[in-house]
């Protein structure tokens, strides 16, 4: 509505008759409150979700860091190892996996129906895709510092002007196993969460000329070798027949949107970020 049309009806609502007016009343705290139930039914299964540590990795939430972190700060300043663990532990639960959901639920809404993101919880509770999780997981934290290190290389390497070294296979699997890894990639919108990376570091370093040359030949260099990069990580947890079971599990149209609204999330975090930081300020 225009403000005018909005102004008439306010100014006409008390020339209805009461009985109409206390309906209408009604039907509109109606409406507000079948929101709130529906927001409150999306709530309790992204809490489900959000409390999975594999669905938490994978979203790139840091809950198990950011946990691990406050009991190190906590113990390190006297307090008992078992009561440290058992305030971070109501911290994180109470406070920091609502705040989660605070912020990823209106992307959850704009991509998902209910029943599609039920959906996406009856994936994420099949044994079989729990197992898969938690041998990517395996995976991921067993190369992770070497992945790091390579790309610190790369990084190092660019902003002093020189072309850094391509990955190369650091074991002996297959083109096949490389190509599926590099499909595994793309399901999981990979590429566009490095460009989200890229930005932010765009940003940091000012957005100028030379920091943005620097940074595209940075995301040309990740694309080029991404894929050589996850199948030296993975080769040896998971084998060609995990891996497509994991993109078949990915491929499914409820787990593409849910991955849209968690990249969507991930492009508009400074609201997010800012909450973090101020709850952590208050706990600690």
């Amino acid at each position: 509505n225009s403000g005018s049309d909005s102004n008439y009806n306010k100014e006409n609502e008390e020339c209805r008759p009461a009985s109409i007016r206390e309906k209408v009343r009604g039907l509109e705290k109606k409406f507000v409150n079948e929101l709130l139930d529906e927001d409150k039914r999306y709530a309790q299964i992204l809490k489900d979700l959000m409390t999975d540590e594999t669905v938490a990795a994978a979203m790139n939430m840091s809950l198990k860091e950011t946990e691990d972190a406050l009991v190190q700060m906590l113990t390190a300043n006297g307090i008992e190892r078992s009561e440290a663990e058992a305030k971070v532990d109501r911290f994180m639960n109470e406070t920091m996996v609502d705040l989660n959901i605070k912020h990823f639920l209106p992307y959850c809404k704009k991509n998902l129906t209910m029943e599609e993101l039920k959906e996406v919880k009856e994936i994420y509770n099949n044994k079989e895709y729990q197992k898969l999780n938690s041998m990517t997981l395996e995976a991921q934290m067993k190369h992770m510092k070497h992945l790091e290190a390579t790309m610190s290389q790369a990084v190092i390497s660019i902003m002093s002007g020189e072309e850094p070294e391509p990955v190369e296979r650091n074991a002996g699997y297959s083109d096949r196993y490389m190509s599926l890894c590099k499909e595994c990639l793309e399901v999981t919108n990979a590429d566009m969460l490095v460009d989200n990376v890229l930005s932010q570091m765009s940003m940091a370093m000012g957005g100028n000329a030379e920091s943005n040359k620097a940074i595209e030949a940075l995301g040309k260099y990740f694309k080029e070798n991404f894929a050589t990069m996850y199948a030296n990580m993975y080769y040896g947890t998971l084998n060609e027949e995990d891996l497509e079971k994991v993109i078949g599990y990915t491929k499914k149209p409820a787990m593409q949107k849910f991955m849209q609204a968690n990249l969507e999330r991930s492009q508009n975090l400074e609201g997010y970020i800012n909450d973090v930081i101020s709850k952590v300020n208050e706990f600690i």
